[in-house]
């Protein structure tokens, strides 16, 4: 059975999604502080769910490689998929990350967010299939989709400022 461009770009979205919510989750344990864990763990649970709705958008059982991604998302797929791998290779050997290292952290989180991350890649990958997909409920889904990208960018920058304050005290 061959798929739509549509349906493999969803599940190209819902890798990303996938990817973000286990390095969400992994940060989650490495956080300083409850709060900062608590907030990488309401990005993570939110990202998984981003990926479940995104694969259900798509055939279940369709799968698409990471070429087949880069090709239907283009240059964006491969820089925010180097920034996760990049992340996740300087904290993979820590076990809490203390706040300077935890600022830094932050730094990347709030570049990926925003600018070349996932959630720039949703939000606009999720508009222009809007445009594709008639289902009014769809459209719903991937707005509410958008509206938790632009929350998440928003805790990772109350979290920066955090700490960028801690670390001009301490």
């Amino acid at each position: 059975m061959k798929i739509s461009q549509v349906e493999k770009a969803f599940r190209c979205l819902a890798r990303i999604e996938a990817y973000t919510a286990q390095l969400y989750m992994e940060l989650s344990l490495k956080a300083p502080d409850p709060e900062a864990s608590s907030i990488f763990l309401f990005i993570a649970l939110d990202s998984s769910k981003h990926s479940r709705v995104f694969k259900k958008f798509s055939q279940e059982s369709s799968r698409v490689t990471s070429s087949e991604c880069k090709r239907i998302l283009g240059q964006v797929y491969s820089d925010t998929c180097k920034l996760l791998r990049r992340i996740r290779r300087e904290t993979k050997d820590k076990v809490k990350l203390d706040n300077i290292e935890f600022l830094g952290v932050l730094e990347k989180l709030l570049m990926f967010e925003s600018s070349v991350g996932e959630e720039y890649l949703t939000l606009i990958s999720a508009r222009e299939l809007m445009h594709l997909v008639s289902p009014e409920e769809v459209k719903t889904l991937l707005r509410l989709i958008a509206e938790d990208e632009e929350r998440h960018a928003k805790l990772i920058e109350q979290l920066k400022i955090k700490y960028k304050l801690t670390k001009t005290k301490g």
